[in-house]
């Protein structure tokens, strides 16, 4: 019986088991991170066209585009979030906003826009398409199939009036989504609300 041999196997492995466990237990730790190293992306408010200033309601950032500079490493840093479908939240997950007497929001942005679109779905539409089973196996499929190509709730582009300040105006109507593509020189950032 070579009892030599065994315990060095039985010391190899325990060395193993060991080195794995550190390099596991290493791996989950993470650096402190600095939130002042986080792109400053910005931050979009909508308020009912006649409502005062500042009384505006934050809207949910879905997607964005970015490069900013970082001060840790001294390079240019490039961030890409491509999130769900702004149709794809419940309604009672996004900002809900009314219309002013015109009819208009304005969105007021904490960085000029170079440019900004919007496009929009019916509530009742992203309700109706919500509802379908299209994520269950077998069942999905031919839900997505019985509903042509897309699938996906009729979209309306809306026109968008860019203020020299930066901030946007549109037309909206009550018991419709918007997504709004706003561009700047870092990248673009996309946001949602929807009108009461």
């Amino acid at each position: 019986m070579d009892t030599g041999g065994a315990r060095r196997t039985r010391r190899f492995v325990i060395f193993a088991v060991v080195v794995i466990f550190v390099l596991t237990v290493g791996s989950c730790i993470t650096l402190p991170h600095d939130p002042s190293e986080d792109p400053d992306l910005p931050v979009a408010q909508v308020a009912a066209s006649d409502a005062p200033s500042g009384s505006g309601v934050e809207v949910t950032t879905l997607d964005c585009d970015w490069t900013y500079w970082s001060s840790v490493n001294g390079t240019e840093t490039h961030l890409s979030v491509e999130q769900v479908e702004s149709y794809e939240f419940s309604i009672d997950e996004i900002p809900s906003v009314t219309a002013g007497t015109d009819g208009r929001v304005s969105v007021s942005f904490d960085q000029t826009p170079a440019g900004v679109t919007a496009r929009c779905w019916s509530e009742k539409d992203i309700e109706a398409w919500n509802a379908l089973p299209r994520r269950v196996p077998l069942i999905g499929p031919l839900v997505s199939l019985a509903q042509g190509a897309t699938g996906l709730p009729a979209e309306e582009d809306t026109s968008v009036e860019l203020n020299a300040d930066g901030a946007a105006r549109l037309r909206v109507e009550s018991g419709y989504r918007y997504e709004l593509v706003a561009s700047f020189d870092e990248g673009w950032a996309e946001y949602v609300f929807t009108v009461a």
